[in-house]
This record gives structure tokens, C-alpha cells and sequence, in this order.
């Protein structure tokens, strides 16, 4: 009986003894795993606006890889300011880095790997309206996007946002770029020029020599989005991004960052007070996630 035991005792040691190399082992090679190498984008800016919008992005793709409990090292790639997105595109697929962040459209999606998390919570969407000084209260009494259409607005001869408010019946005059847009508004030349609200209050502070208003009681918002984005070869690095935002969403992080950055600019915007006309943006894909509230900014009076 007393070898019986024995023999038992040695089988349970034994079995102890296997167990705690396996985790030795297991730790070990742990350890040893070799820490993710990233090459990320980031822009040279002098411009205070897109220096500041630069380092949220940079900071919010740290969080992204800090919450995916992946080690890991960024090498930031320096990038002129003024490079065009679909440069940048190529570069990113010529491998010169990684990551990147890129206003969405469907042509990209095709050409990249988008992680469907709206950087900006979907804010790049919501334009408030430059208007003359002699005109504050011009759109006081616009109820309906209708009566909106009658009045002159600006955009950019190529930009986006200019067919997709002349496809909806916007009355639409064009300019090369937002110097010329602002001297028509300031002529009576056109009677509105509709700016993000992540850019307007910038633009104000640094418009010296027109005088312009910014409009208090109404904004347009359609579905517009920045996302970060990968090679289409690297399924990897997306599903370490995707799932690190997702966390910092979860956790309250996320948020944490934006606020920090860009509370200052909703507050002083008094969204709550005006009249917002929400528009559909066609050239958003499908797989948008706009069932997916949380992704948002959420204003609750918007039409």
C-alpha cells in the first residue's frame, strides 16, 4: 500500500513539475515575442489647426495600439503638410509606411484597408456658415433645408463638398479655394460659406483683413469621416488598430482625448441652439458604420 502512494505522490509531483516549465516556457516565449514595428505617417505643420489635428492623431494611434495590449514601437515617417491624400495613398501602398489617416471615400476603401472608426466622431460633417456681418441674422427664420437652397453658398471648384451640394439643390458658386470663397462672401458676391466647425473658429481668429461673422442659428451635417488606414496586405496591424479603438471606446478614453482637444470649439459652436439640416453624402460606402451611434457625435435637435 505504502508504494501504492508512493507512486502516486511521484505521479502528482511529476505532473506539478511539467506544469510549471510549460509556464516557464510559455512566459519565456512571451517575452521573447517581437514587438510590433510600425511606420506611421505624420505631417511636418506650421499651421496651428492642422499641427494641433496632427498630434490627436498621433495621439489617438498610440491609444489605439497601448489598448490593444500589443507591444510595440512607432517609427513616425515626416510627411510634408502639404502632400494630397491620394499622394500620400501611394506612398503608403509603396511601402514607405504603415499607417495613415485619410478622409474616407469609396475609391479609397477600394485602394486601402479603412478602419471604420470616425476619428473626428463624424464633426468633419458638420459645417457651420461664414455669412457677411451686415447678414447675422439671415437665417433666423430658415425652418426647412428648403429655404436654405435659395440662398448663394461657396465651395471649391473641385472639392467634394461641391457636388454633393449641387446634386441636393444647393445654389452653388465656386472658387479655386477658401481666399477667394472668403472675398466673394465679403463682396455680397455669395451669401454663405459653410466651414467645418473643426475649421471655422480657426479661420475666424486668423482672417485679419475681412471682416466676416460666423452664423448663430443654423448648421448642415451629412456623413463624412476620417478614418486611419492600412495596406490592403496588412489585415494584421487593422485588426490590432480596430480592436484598440474599440477598447478606448469602451473604456472612456477615447472620448477622454477628444474632449481634451476639441470640447473647447462645441461649446462655443451652441449646437443645442441651432437648426441643424442633416443631408445623405452618396459617396459613402455601404459598410459605413452609421448604425453604430457610439461612433458619433450626437446632437439631439439635428433634422
Amino acid at each position: 500500500m505504502n508504494n501504492f502512494w508512493s507512486k502516486i505522490k511521484y505521479v502528482i509531483v511529476f505532473i506539478l513539475c511539467q506544469s510549471a516549465l510549460l509556464g516557464l516556457a510559455i512566459s519565456a516565449a512571451e517575452a521573447q515575442q517581437p514587438e510590433l514595428q510600425v511606420k506611421y505617417a505624420k505631417s511636418s505643420n506650421i499651421d496651428p489647426l492642422y499641427k494641433k489635428n496632427t498630434e490627436y492623431f498621433y495621439e489617438l494611434f498610440n491609444l489605439a495600439l497601448q489598448k490593444s495590449s500589443t507591444p510595440y514601437t512607432v517609427k513616425t515617417i515626416r510627411i510634408p503638410a502639404s502632400i494630397e491624400q491620394d499622394r500620400s495613398l501611394i506612398l503608403m501602398n509603396e511601402g514607405y509606411y504603415d499607417a495613415h489617416w485619410y478622409t474616407t471615400n469609396a475609391s479609397r476603401e477600394r485602394e486601402l484597408l479603412p478602419i471604420r472608426i470616425p476619428l473626428f466622431k463624424g464633426l468633419i460633417g458638420l459645417r457651420l456658415m461664414f455669412v457677411h456681418p451686415d447678414n447675422v441674422n439671415m437665417f433666423a427664420d430658415v425652418n426647412q433645408v428648403e429655404k436654405l437652397k435659395s440662398y448663394i453658398g461657396g465651395q471649391g471648384r473641385s472639392w467634394p463638398d461641391t457636388t454633393l451640394l449641387k446634386s441636393q439643390g444647393f445654389h452653388i458658386e465656386t472658387a479655386t479655394g477658401a481666399d477667394g470663397l472668403l472675398r466673394m462672401l465679403n463682396a455680397k458676391r455669395i451669401d454663405y460659406f459653410p466651414r467645418s466647425i473643426l475649421e471655422i473658429w480657426h479661420e475666424k481668429n486668423v482672417i485679419e483683413d475681412l471682416d466676416l461673422a460666423i452664423d448663430q442659428h443654423i448648421a448642415i451635417r451629412y456623413p463624412l469621416a476620417i478614418y486611419f488606414f492600412v495596406r490592403k496586405d496588412n489585415q494584421k496591424l487593422h485588426d490590432i488598430i480596430q480592436l484598440g479603438l474599440t477598447n478606448a471606446i469602451k473604456d472612456g478614453s477615447f472620448d477622454k482625448i477628444f474632449n481634451r482637444y476639441y470640447s473647447d470649439i462645441i461649446e462655443k459652436s451652441h449646437l443645442p441652439k441651432r437648426k441643424i439640416f442633416n443631408l445623405p453624402n452618396l459617396n459613402m460606402t455601404p459598410a459605413t458604420p452609421l448604425d453604430k451611434p457610439e461612433l458619433w457625435y450626437s446632437i439631439k435637435n439635428a433634422r
